[in-house]
């Protein structure tokens, strides 16, 4: 009789039990670093945040130091303030005195207020009073690059530029505008303001219109730029540069050209006028540019 062996089924438990220790070591891995991950990015957001709170909280406690000063330039019993917003926050300032001219102002700064802040930063200065006054006219101040003005800009007060002012359509300076320097050439002084549109030119009481300047520099001016624009078909426009007198323009005219009613469209736009006799300026001497219509038109 021929014997035939058959083979009995291998025990695969130890290699299965194997495999399931090498897959829990992967997960737990994996488990293991986007934990890791996450706390970094959860560290980063907290920081960036937390570096965004100082320094608006940093803002608002400097808003109370120049407040205080302000304060202190007004009224000399000024002593502090608590509970003011500004910003995001709030602050308080406490005044103290040191001696008969010297004040230790300190600010807090608070976000969102002192009750329960998540951002708080305290400032101290010492604030001398020189009792020299010193005024400060100006709304806004600009060096020898000028000031251009975008649209629905007011700006609440006087300009000083030592460049041209250059103002949007929208836009409006309430008080005066000053330009200094000293340019030898070009146009010595842009502005345009929209406070209001000024008609002139359709009735004998509204024939001319002038704009007053003072010169920012003892020069020769050969060109002007006026911002208007036209209603229906007037006349061509003498454009006048007289001196002042008392306020008004004069009867002495130093230079002239004209504008021709082609340059001008029915938008509010610049127009340039080069001079035909060329004016010298005197620093400091106040002018006029006279838009005259000769007749109504």
């Amino acid at each position: 009789m021929q014997r035939v062996d058959f083979p009995l089924p291998r025990n695969n438990s130890n290699q299965q039990g194997a495999i399931l220790v090498i897959t829990a070591i992967i997960l737990a891995s994996v488990i293991a670093l986007a934990g890791f991950l996450w706390e970094r990015v959860g560290g980063f957001i907290y920081t960036q945040g937390k570096s965004i709170l100082e320094e608006k909280v940093l803002a608002i406690t400097e808003g109370g130091i120049d407040k205080a000063i302000w304060e202190l330039n007004e009224s000399a019993t000024y002593s502090g303030e608590s509970g003011t917003s500004l910003g995001d926050g709030t602050f308080d300032v406490v005044v103290t005195e040191i001696d008969d001219s010297t004040r230790l102002v300190s600010s807090t700064g608070y976000i969102p207020n002192a009750v329960f802040p998540i951002a708080q930063k305290t400032v101290e200065v010492e604030v001398l009073n020189s009792g020299t006054i010193t005024g400060f006219p100006y709304g806004l101040q600009a060096g020898e690059d000028g000031v251009g003005i975008r649209q629905n800009v007011i700006i609440q007060g006087s300009m000083y530029s030592n460049g041209s002012v250059y103002v949007d359509a929208g836009s409006s300076i309430t008080g005066d505008v000053w330009v200094g320097g000293n340019q030898t050439s070009g146009i010595l002084a842009a502005f345009e303001n929209q406070n209001s549109i000024y008609r002139f030119g359709d009735h004998y009481t509204r024939r001319d219109v002038g704009i007053s300047f003072i010169s920012g520099g003892t020069s020769s001016l050969p060109q002007v730029q006026i911002y208007l624009r036209k209603v229906g078909n007037p006349n061509h426009l003498r454009v006048r540069i007289m001196t002042d007198n008392g306020g008004f323009p004069g009867t002495t005219e130093i230079g002239n050209g004209v504008m021709y009613s082609s340059w001008v469209t029915t938008s509010l736009s610049w127009v340039t006028v080069d001079l035909s006799s060329v004016p010298s300026l005197i620093m400091g001497q106040k002018y006029w540019i006279v838009l005259d219509g000769g007749s109504n038109s």
